[in-house]
């Protein structure tokens, strides 16, 4: 188990782009309201990223049940960002927020696992976690999906400093 985390470490850190990197947080950073979004086994790591967005003094809410996720459908602009958390990137509701939130021009950022999935191409900005394939379906390790939210976390991090220093 070791071995394997520690492989799916390595793989995920390498398929970050830097550049894709600083645009989710510059998203983060100029939207008026971030929404951070998940489901499942999904929901501890976007309860944490979204405490640590609070942290920060950013204007972010979680949504990890699917009756509020109609909600953001009625009050996301274009201003906002949609921050959502999904390994499979196939959950239908996900999927319906996604397409309605892009009719309304607001910036979806998915963080999902690598495979051909329709989140990622619903996306503006799409960050891939690799995990060796598994047997079980159901409850499978969260784990990269955490480490994508802290590198994230710690680019955010850096460009709110850099931006500390510009003034």
């Amino acid at each position: 188990m070791i071995e394997t985390f520690s492989s799916d470490f390595s793989k995920t850190i390498h398929m970050m782009e830097e550049e894709k990197l600083y645009a989710i947080a510059n998203s983060i950073l100029q939207s008026h309201r971030v929404f951070c979004i998940g489901m499942g086994s999904s929901v501890s790591v976007v309860n944490s990223f979204n405490r640590k967005l609070k942290n920060l003094g950013l204007c972010s809410n979680d949504y990890t049940e699917a009756a509020p996720f109609r909600d953001i459908a009625d009050i996301a602009t274009n201003n906002d960002c949609l921050l959502i958390f999904s390994l499979s990137g196939k959950e239908e509701q996900i999927l319906e927020i996604a397409v309605k939130s892009k009719l309304k021009n607001v910036t979806v950022i998915s963080i999902t696992g690598f495979s051909n999935n329709p989140l990622q191409s619903l996306s503006d900005i799409s960050l891939l976690t690799y995990q060796t394939p598994q047997k079980r379906k159901k409850l499978r390790s969260r784990l990269m999906l955490s480490v994508a939210a802290e590198v994230i976390f710690e680019t955010v991090l850096l460009k709110k400093e850099g931006e500390k220093d510009d003034t």
